[in-house]
Formats: structure tokens, sequence, C-alpha cells
């Protein structure tokens, strides 16, 4: 494939059958975290030579039905538990309503419901430029030492450093876009072994919808999301 052909992105956005689902269908400043998040999934389509779709992936009545109306979104029977096989069965039933076959998949988490803009065209970029790269994620730089251990903490730093020079850390941010070759995904993995990083600042993670904290926070702070 060259530059100059378009690559074909799945988004595959699952939402699981449990008390949360609350969390993602319920409004934040006017609109739902599922909503914000198909939405997102919806503008891939407008990165240049792009042919994009997205996927529903649940079980779930109440959040089937509040797709219902959404134009151009595919929502296929989802038969497993296992968020891996579910994301892989998905793709490949995705793959055979369409008649293609999709490039890359990217998996966008409801729980995340505020993501960057630019952050799809950055990633799809850093896959198509980098053959040796199976997925790319997002991430955050962590600030200062990081303590662990069993039987006592330490900082694990200064362990793994080298020349003196102690190695940077991420957290993942996996929620809020985690895209992977179409290989990857087929072979029962979400990423794959050689992984690049979109690095973000703190607030893109803050707001992980889990519990009634967690999305009376995601309302407070909804207007510091505004991109």
């Amino acid at each position: 494939m060259t530059q100059d052909e378009p690559v074909k992105v799945l988004s595959l956005i699952p939402v699981h059958n449990d008390e949360k689902r609350r969390f993602v269908l319920d409004p934040i400043a006017g609109k739902s975290a599922l909503q914000r998040t198909i939405d997102f999934a919806r503008d891939i389509e407008r990165i240049n030579n792009v042919d994009a779709r997205v996927c529903l992936v649940s079980s779930d009545p109440a959040v089937i039905d509040a797709c219902a109306d959404e134009p151009n979104i595919l929502i296929p029977k989802r038969t497993k538990d296992d968020l891996r096989e579910a994301i892989k069965d998905s793709l490949l039933t995705a793959e055979e309503m369409l008649d293609t076959r999709f490039d890359y998949v990217f998996v966008l988490e409801p729980t995340n419901p505020f993501r960057p803009d630019g952050l799809a065209a950055e990633v799809l970029d850093m896959l198509r430029n980098d053959s040796n790269l199976d997925s790319v994620v997002c991430a955050e730089r962590t600030h200062g030492r990081v303590w662990g251990g069993d039987n006592f903490v330490e900082p694990l730093n200064e362990q793994l450093s080298k020349n003196g020079e102690p190695p940077n850390f991420f957290f993942e941010m996996l929620g809020l876009l985690a895209a992977s070759r179409r290989h990857i995904v087929v072979s029962g993995h979400r990423v794959g072994n050689h992984v690049g990083l979109v690095v973000l600042n703190h607030k893109w993670r803050f707001i992980d919808l889990q519990d009634d904290d967690s999305f009376r926070l995601a309302e407070l702070l909804a207007p510091t999301f505004v991109n």
C-alpha cells in the first residue's frame, strides 16, 4: 500500500453489559459519552485518504436501542464476553457484512468520553509511516519516581536506569484510543508487540467513567475538554 492509496479503518466501540452502561448513556453537558465517542469515530472519515466505518460492540439492549437511529453504524450481534474475542469477532463480522477488508482497527471505549482533536490522524500517520509498528496507543508520561515491590517498596525507575539515567515511564490510556493493524486483532490480541505511543496531557486520562463520582467530575469538567 502506498501513501496515496486510501486506507480502511474500522472503529469498534465496546460497551459492556453491566451496571456501568448508564454512565455512557446519561448526558454529560448535553451529550452522552457514547454519542461523543461515536461522533469522534465518524470524524475519522474526514481524514484524507481514509475510508472509515463505525461498529458498536455490545449485547446490551439499552445500548443497542440508544444507537438504533444512528445512521451508518454497524451493530452486529455480540456473542463473546471476552473483550479481545469480541473485538476480533466484530471485525470479521463487519468485514463480512460490508464485503471488505480493513487495514486498521481502532478501539474507542466510551468510558473515556473526551478525546483531543487530531488524535486519530496522528495515530494513523504513525502506523502508515512506520511499517515496524503493530499498534499505537495513547499514554501519559509519569513524573517523579515510580515505587513498587512485594516485601518492601523501592523506586523502580532506578532499578532500570542505564548509565545513571532513569528511563521514561508511561501510563497507558488504552480506552482513549488503541489502534492496531488488522492481523494483530485477527490473531486474538488487542495490541501487538511493537507499540508506538501518542503521549497526551494528564487531563485526557483523568476522566474514566466508572462510578457516580467520576461521572460528576465529567459533568463539572466538561467545559475544559472543549478543543
